[in-house]
């Protein structure tokens, strides 16, 4: 997963020398990129913003009402459970 441009060709053939039949070459996966890093962030901005319920539990404030029963008030002792 080098860069496609001649570093990274030359970085690729001289591993392929090195180590023979275990290098595979995958930056077809991204070409028309500079990198591996540069096409994720283009798949990243081509998609549309979700809208779904997805969306609405992560943005902050969104707590189910079983969820929001369970959490502990800042400052409040851990309970330990049932003890027998």
């Amino acid at each position: 997963m080098l860069d496609n441009d001649e570093a990274g060709r030359k970085a690729v053939e001289a591993i392929r020398q090195e180590y023979k039949w275990r290098v595979r070459d995958a930056s077809h996966l991204y070409s028309g990129h500079n990198d591996l890093n540069d096409y994720l962030r283009g798949i990243k901005a081509s998609q549309p913003e979700k809208r779904g319920f997805e969306s609405r539990m992560k943005q902050p404030g969104n707590i189910s009402q079983p969820e929001q029963g369970n959490r502990q008030n800042p400052g409040e002792k851990r309970k330990r459970g049932l003890r027998m």
